[in-house]
């Protein structure tokens, strides 16, 4: 089932903060503890940037409950965001069967560790 979106943000933490936009599509549970978040990371600039990282908070009652790093080749981001492009991606996860069952949201952002 289709899991709302609590909260999010575009927010990426250097110089480029300007230049990358964050877009999710759907949070959804895929199994009893398997979920996906899809979206997209937009270039917004005229040059080549860095490929990002997503920072995700996962929510229950709006309490952050599990906080997972994404790495950038996990998003299919495998090289520089080309100008003006538009990246989409699909990722999946578990969670332990302890805390999965709670999961209602979550919060994204975009970083460069």
């Amino acid at each position: 089932y289709e899991i709302p979106k609590r909260d999010w943000s575009s927010d990426v933490c250097s110089s480029d903060l300007d230049q990358v936009a964050l877009s999710t599509s759907g949070f959804r549970r895929l199994g009893e503890h398997r979920f996906v978040l899809e979206g997209s990371v937009q270039n917004l600039g005229d040059s080549h940037l860095q490929t990002p990282a997503l920072w995700l908070e996962l929510t229950s009652q709006g309490e952050d409950r599990v906080r997972k790093v994404i790495k950038p080749q996990d998003m299919g981001l495998e090289t520089a965001l080309r100008p003006r492009g538009t990246h989409v991606f699909a990722v999946q996860f578990e969670l332990d069967a302890a805390l999965s069952p709670s999961i209602d949201g979550f919060h994204a952002v975009l970083f460069y560790p």
